[in-house]
């Protein structure tokens, strides 16, 4: 769950790490100081890619159909059709510029986004390319690419972000003024979209990219780089300055059907976390009952008490400004959050930064 890291290769092949993925296979693939190595065995031994890519700067990553693996380096795009045992160059007419970002969509199109030339689209596996920046802006600096259930695709770069919904023929601009030099994109199961920026960390859109919020609570370091959101929605952040963050957002509305009620008694994790100066803390009740929400430190003591009585079943949240009983505020450091209703009982561990 993040909360312990082991290195899993040696320092021989270099200690900067540029992308990484995983293959349909479950083979990983590591761009490091520019060299492409591979595991089969979960990172437990590593080999260098064929020799013919060591004298390129690997880039990017992506996966196509079957076994299809894409490289993207400085003006060049590599593929394999074998999940990376051998590998050919392809003729793509890409000027002398990194392909930062490979994407692959649904149906099968490929698309390179690069350092300083825009995006390019391949459209039967490799073998042709053209170049489509229609509506992109002036500066086409690429950074990511994101594939939407309807076939539609967004990219990142420099200005913003930008939907195309013909398959990359014309770009219009998603994001407002706000949104600048995004860095990576990400979608949770509620369909909501996420931009990781160079200097202004997180920032969300929970209506298709028409606004945007920033969600930077807690967020120290607002030099975000990438972006990852898991199977339960944890928002997981890393930064140029060498950490990683994990939140998880909570809607501004929860979608809920009338007369619907949750099935199981869950204490989510609190967003955002870490957090200064204030957390929201989320829970479901399957039935209605006395309730108890409450913060305690590290040696069990009672910190505050932030909900104590009857409510109904359903969805709740509350917010803690992290301050105790007294509305003294309370040092940092980690902090658990505990709910309880009637047998049952649950736990999450927060951390406060000042």
């Amino acid at each position: 769950g993040g909360d312990s890291w082991e290195r899993l290769f040696d320092p021989d092949f270099g200690i900067d790490v540029q992308t990484m993925a995983s293959s349909r296979t479950g083979r990983l693939f590591v761009s490091v100081s520019g060299d492409l190595v591979l595991s089969d065995d979960d990172g437990d031994t590593w080999t260098l890619a064929d020799s013919s890519l060591s004298e390129h700067f690997a880039g990017s990553i992506g996966f196509g159909n079957a076994n299809d693996v894409y490289v993207g380096f400085k003006g060049k795009i590599f593929k394999s059709t074998d999940d990376g045992d051998t590998w050919n160059e392809l003729t793509t007419g890409i000027p002398n510029t990194l392909v930062q970002t490979l994407g692959v969509s649904g149906a099968g199109t490929v698309f390179a986004g690069t350092h300083s030339n825009g995006v390019y689209r391949s459209t039967d596996a490799g073998s042709t390319w053209v170049e489509v920046n229609n509506g992109l802006g002036e500066n086409f600096d690429m950074t990511a690419f994101l594939f939407l259930p309807n076939g539609d695709v967004l990219v990142s770069g420099y200005d913003g972000v930008f939907r195309s919904s013909d398959n990359g023929d014309t770009w219009e601009k998603q994001s407002n003024a706000s949104i600048l030099d995004v860095q990576d994109l990400a979608r949770d199961s509620r369909g909501d979209l996420f931009v990781a920026m160079r200097s202004g960390g997180v920032a969300v859109s929970e209506d298709d990219g028409a606004t945007w919020t920033s969600i930077n609570s807690g967020l120290w370091h607002k030099d975000a780089k990438a972006l990852l959101i898991d199977d339960a929605d944890n928002i997981y952040v890393g930064t140029r300055g060498g950490s990683v963050f994990q939140a998880r957002f909570f809607p501004t509305s929860v979608q809920q059907a009338p007369g619907e009620l949750p099935e199981t008694f869950v204490l989510e994790q609190n967003f955002p976390n870490p957090f200064n100066p204030e957390t929201r803390i989320r829970y479901r009740l399957s039935s209605a009952g006395e309730v108890t929400l409450a913060i305690y430190n590290q040696l069990g003591q009672l910190v505050r008490r932030l909900v104590h009585g009857y409510q109904p079943a359903g969805e709740h949240s509350v917010t803690w400004d992290a301050r105790d009983e007294a509305g003294k505020q309370v040092a940092s450091g980690i902090y658990v959050s505990r709910l309880s209703a009637g047998e049952l009982a649950q736990s999450r561990e927060m951390v406060l930064v000042r």
